[in-house]
């Protein structure tokens, strides 16, 4: 994977309690992650451990990414947006408590909201996956 963008949340949402959360992972592991909520923004970089793109990429190919169901969200419904470029472009865009239920896409979202929690210490009622590749190497920020 060249370049995976996830993002969720929206700041100006008075029911969202976390805010937008926008998470940018290059293909040498560089991680950039910001937060921005009512209360202002917070960035952060880091390094995620060797094999974490390479579990999120079977990850995804369980799911069929990009292919997803189509699933209509309701109004007040937090939004996952998760985009890679090559090799294997795509986007997806669900709502966040329905991925649970799709086989590869529970684990992908699972491996990525764990890295938002080790490196914001943001806890997104999901817990981080139990897996060493999920692991940071730096935080700053």
């Amino acid at each position: 994977m060249a370049h995976v963008r996830y993002e969720v949340g929206n700041e100006h949402n008075p029911t969202d309690p976390f805010g937008r959360v926008t998470l940018e992972v290059e293909s040498g592991g560089e991680v950039r992650l910001a937060r921005h909520s009512r209360d202002g923004a917070e960035a952060w970089t880091a390094q995620v451990a060797p094999g974490f793109l390479d579990d999120l990429a079977a990850a995804l190919r369980t799911a069929g990414f990009p292919q997803a169901p189509s699933i209509m969200p309701s109004p007040d419904d937090r939004l996952r947006d998760l985009r890679i470029t090559e090799p294997s472009a795509g986007s997806v865009l669900l709502p966040w408590y329905e991925v649970s239920k799709l086989p590869g896409y529970a684990e992908a979202f699972a491996l990525l909201d764990g890295l938002v929690a080790q490196v914001t210490g943001l806890d997104l009622r999901v817990a981080p996956p139990e897996h060493p590749a999920t692991g940071i190497v730096r935080v700053s920020g």
